[in-house]
């Protein structure tokens, strides 16, 4: 995870902001969109792991549905549009940061994470992308 993050953001940071903004084929998302996307998800897994370090897996929201995941995509991926582009990449270094630290803190072995309490097409915090339509 650690080396994947780093070289991608390597790469977008040699894209020039024009490309960064211009529409692509996921939903018309953009490059940009994409990493709020990245963010959005990792922000949600940081807040489960929040969730089980106190006790509150239980308290886990799982994507039940595409229409689920469907508008949790739209809400992040529109928060994020309102930030400025340094500004998001500082953010998910800070989330990426954060991420790896809690990682390389989880138990060996068993998970304390609770699985879903229904049959679901994902078990991710974030699904791949914005919609199955789209693929």
């Amino acid at each position: 995870m650690i080396a994947v993050r780093h070289s991608m953001l390597g790469l977008v940071a040699r894209i020039p902001k024009h490309e960064m903004l211009r529409a692509r084929t996921l939903d018309q998302w953009s490059v940009r969109d994409m990493l709020g996307h990245l963010l959005s998800c990792d922000q949600e897994t940081l807040r489960r792991f929040r969730l089980i370090e106190r006790g509150r897996g239980d308290r886990i929201a799982w994507f039940e549905s595409m229409a689920f995941a469907d508008r949790f995509n739209a809400r992040t991926v529109a928060r994020t549009r309102r930030c400025g582009q340094a500004e998001l990449l500082r953010r998910m270094a800070r989330a990426r940061a954060e991420l790896i630290a809690r990682m390389r803190r989880l138990p060996r072995g068993r998970s304390a994470i609770p699985p879903p309490r229904t049959p679901s097409w994902s078990g991710s915090p974030c699904p791949a992308g914005p919609t199955s339509r789209s693929i």
